[in-house]
């Protein structure tokens, strides 16, 4: 997506690519279905048909563009040039913690280890110490700082680290989505404790949930298209971040079924309203939040960098899932709610420094970038 399309195209492939993500999720609820009828030999064997398919097709994709690149370092020659450098050093450590974190929070392998985590602290700091025990002075640091961004691994890291306005914009990445990871994480519990059933749940927050996402995602993808990529990540924003405000008005209108109270028609009304604008507005933000990251990369390693970009938003995703349960536990669901749209709004703040970037990005004619 990131090397064949132009700039004013990736709004759109973004809400495709989104829509498309999207109907793998209800493929999968179509084989689970057919479980039920064909058993679970019948809903393998269609599974792997799905994934037959899906891999000819792969065989058509078009094949990635070659970009002419020097010759990088060796990966022992990265690891003593960024080991003499501590702040890239600190840099490379931290990333490598953060990766680590997201890892163990999906498969929590660090459990069988008793006090996995004071020993990754305590050899992080031993090699903090190192880094700074072998630090000497550069008799060129530009041409250090050039050589860094060559490595094999950490390259695309170094260089971009090295961009104007980009810790503003890392910033941005990471708090942008807030208000809408904070909300989201509670959604489904708060329907539990509405006294919704689960064919509700499943019927109207999953599946037509799931609908409305992909038509957001297309519909924010062309209006990205449309108005430009900046503008309309702060325009889709405020309809994202006033999506919470649907749940904080369902959050006070709706007794809790522990009170004992009849579930009115009214109250539904206003549940499956409020799920239905959250999860449209969802895919609008969403199309042009991503179209964003997609042009600030370089397209000489659209990937690694992409993929940097991505795993700061799911940080942030996963602390804000951390914090969800605690937030409406102390708060109640309507205060937290309310103060998740405030959430929305930090991000805001750094948007000088976005259309910065995105005209540094666009100046880079060495990039690739259309």
């Amino acid at each position: 997506t990131i090397e064949f399309l132009d700039k004013k195209e990736l709004g759109l492939a973004n809400g495709v690519r989104i829509g498309m993500g999207r109907v793998g999720i209800l493929a999968a609820g179509v084989i689970l279905i057919l479980s039920d009828y064909l058993g679970w030999p019948g809903a393998y064997t269609a599974a792997a048909g799905i994934l037959a398919v899906l891999g000819i097709v792969c065989l058509y994709a078009p094949k990635e563009l070659s970009f002419g690149v020097r010759k990088p370092l060796t990966l022992g020659s990265e690891f003593a040039g960024i080991l003499r450098r501590p702040r890239a050093f600190a840099l490379v450590l931290l990333f490598l913690l953060g990766t680590l974190w997201l890892i163990n929070n999906a498969t929590h392998w660090s459990t069988q280890i008793e006090g996995f985590w004071w020993y990754a602290f305590v050899i992080a700091g031993a090699l903090m110490a190192l880094s700074f025990a072998r630090q000497r002075p550069s008799r060129s640091a530009q041409d250090n700082e050039a050589k860094l961004t060559e490595g094999p691994m950490f390259g695309a890291l170094m260089e971009m680290l090295q961009r104007p306005y980009i810790i503003p914009v890392i910033v941005f990445v990471l708090i942008f989505k807030l208000g809408d990871s904070s909300m989201g994480f509670m959604v489904k519990p708060f329907w539990v404790d509405a006294g919704f059933s689960a064919t509700q749940i499943g019927l109207v927050s999953v599946n037509l949930g799931l609908i409305l996402s992909i038509t957001g995602g297309i519909a924010g993808g062309w209006f990205t298209d449309r108005v430009g990529i900046f503008k309309a990540l702060w325009i889709l924003g405020l309809f994202q971040a006033l999506s919470n405000l649907g749940y904080v008005w369902a959050a006070s209108a709706l007794p809790l079924a522990s009170s004992g109270a009849p579930m009115l028609a009214e109250y539904k009304f206003i549940l499956y309203g409020a799920s239905a604008f959250e999860s449209f507005t969802g895919g609008l933000g969403t199309a042009a939040f991503l179209a964003f990251l997609m042009a600030i990369v370089n397209k000489q390693h659209s990937a690694t960098e992409y993929a940097i970009l991505s795993s700061v938003f799911a940080l942030s995703r996963q602390l804000a899932g951390y914090a969800s349960g605690f937030g409406a536990h102390y708060m109640g669901y309507a205060h937290y709610f309310l103060l998740t749209f405030f959430l929305s709004f930090p991000a805001y703040v750094f948007l000088p420094w976005v259309k910065k970037m995105l005209g540094y990005a666009e100046q880079q004619k060495d990039w690739g970038q259309g």
